[in-house]
């Protein structure tokens, strides 16, 4: 977050919107931030080296980068509706949210299913839901705490940096729940043990 607000008050300027114009640099660093705070509880809690997480970790970064790119046309998509007010539109845009969430957690889940370690599919709507709660709990905070500005919307969070903070928290903690269950062929093998034991 820290980096994001340095970037938006010392190098883009903080008043209007002309921090959106060019290219922002931090968000290489902060979607790296991201898979790092995803990885990192497989290294600790399931003993997994950096060599066998050094792949999964340049995938969910790579991952990453598509999403904020992808995230970033759609909330372009969402405020350019009021410049064409349409319920057709209004319903596209809103569809593709979902999709947006929902292949984001897909992508994660398959990394995390076929190279960290097998996970039951349910575990992709965890990582969906993580990411999309991160967006209110974002607007939560600007409404709480606006930071350098008055307004309280979407704009205003991202400016602050809000959703940068809740998306790598949100991240690691799916990571963390994920990698703390037990694998599914572990799982198996010990309810037919219990089987046997009956």
């Amino acid at each position: 977050m820290g980096l994001w607000l340095a970037e938006i008050l010392f190098i883009k300027g903080w008043h209007g919107l002309q921090w959106l114009s060019g290219i922002l640099y931090t968000p290489y660093f902060i979607t790296m931030i991201a898979a790092i705070a995803f990885i990192l509880p497989f290294a600790f809690v399931n003993r997994r080296s950096i060599k066998q997480l050094l792949i999964p970790a340049l995938l969910i970064y790579f991952t990453n980068l598509v999403f904020y790119v992808i995230g970033t046309y759609l909330c372009y998509a969402v405020y350019y509706r009021f410049l064409i007010f349409n319920i057709r539109y209004l319903q596209n845009i809103y569809f593709d949210i979902i999709v947006y969430f929902t292949l984001f957690g897909f992508f994660y889940w398959l990394v995390t299913d076929r190279l960290i370690k097998r996970i039951k599919f349910i575990n992709m709507l965890l990582i969906s839901f993580a990411a999309a709660l991160s967006v209110i709990l974002s607007l939560a905070t600007v409404a709480i705490i606006p930071g350098f500005g008055t307004g309280t919307d979407l704009i205003d969070a991202v400016k602050m940096g809000y959703n940068v903070f809740w998306i790598i928290f949100m991240l690691g903690i799916s990571g963390w729940s994920i990698a703390v269950k037990k694998p599914m062929a572990q799982k198996l093998n010990q309810d037919a043990n219990q089987i046997d034991l009956v």
